[in-house]
């Protein structure tokens, strides 16, 4: 029997909130008229994240427990036998024609293709900052080798075999920005596709956006600083160029809340890039436990 083209992959850990949503955007893709496969790997959910999907069309994989985001991924890169393995995150919703516009984006040597995150809350004020300052996404042109996101991001499968996956190290955040800078050292191209969109369904306090914040700032580092020392370079001063302009125009535009918010994340984002800096990357390792899945 052919190797399937293409899977929809979706690591879940507690995600009884937004994945009924997510699942039922997944089902209405479409490549070439034909319906997707998809697949929902069951972290070790405490909540009955593994009975709603057992409703649903989607075929179930499970762990015993939590092992966190890396290791969810490179289970579905065991387990799925397709060419292409599209994954999504528990609370990203793909938009209509999302699929299509990842695949189309293939070449011979292209290893993975990203997409964009656009942010479904917007009321409080943190939710506003992630969606206006921080959003998970390169902007409205196709761009080829920046770093991919893992809330929306097609992989080949093959490439993604040839470097042995996701690094594990990452317990639950970088691991997406360490897994596109070993394709991209291996040889393979990376695309940013802005037309393949994901709905964010996330929402959180100005304290979990500062946690958030910090955490991949200082993930993003390691891996930055184990395998690209010009890029950390670049993404240092590229934070810091972004959210101090960004502050200084808040405040004079009379926004306050975003200013003030502004002037908390940019010196906590510098510290992790600082921190993340001097610890250095540790060597893979195996599964570490993760107390849940985060968002990238």
């Amino acid at each position: 029997m052919p190797e399937p083209l293409f899977a929809i992959c979706i690591p879940a850990y507690n995600a009884r909130s937004t994945l009924a949503h997510v699942l039922n955007a997944a089902a209405r893709q479409r490549v070439g008229g034909r319906r997707p496969q998809i697949y929902v790997l069951d972290d070790g959910s405490t909540d009955d994240t593994a009975e709603l999907i057992g409703q649903s069309t989607a075929q179930l994989l499970s762990h015993d427990r939590c092992l966190g985001l890396a290791r969810a991924r490179n289970t579905l890169i065991e387990k799925v036998g397709a060419q292409f393995l599209v994954f999504l995150d528990a609370d990203a919703a793909p938009e209509p024609g999302c699929v299509q516009s990842l695949l189309d984006a293939f070449e011979d040597d292209v290893g993975a293709v990203g997409g964009m995150g656009i942010e479904h809350y917007q009321d409080r004020l943190a939710d506003r900052y992630r969606a206006q300052v921080t959003p998970q996404s390169h902007g409205d042109q196709p761009l080829e080798d920046r770093h991919l996101m893992g809330l929306c991001l097609a992989v080949r499968r093959c490439a993604a075999l040839e470097i042995g996956g996701f690094d594990e190290a990452f317990a639950n955040a970088g691991e997406d920005i360490d897994f596109s800078l070993r394709l991209r050292q291996a040889g393979w191209k990376l695309r940013y596709e802005p037309e393949a969109r994901v709905d964010h369904l996330r929402s959180g306090s100005v304290g979990d956006l500062l946690r958030q914040s910090t955490r991949h700032a200082y993930w993003a580092s390691r891996a930055l600083s184990a395998i690209d020392r010009r890029e950390l370079s670049a993404y240092a001063l590229g934070t810091v160029r972004h959210l101090s302009t960004r502050t200084v125009h808040d405040l004079r535009a009379g926004r306050i809340g975003m200013a003030g918010l502004g002037a908390l994340v940019l010196p906590a984002r510098l510290a992790s890039i600082v921190a993340g800096t001097l610890a250095g990357m540790p060597l893979r390792t195996q599964a570490r436990c993760a107390s849940k899945h985060e968002d990238d």
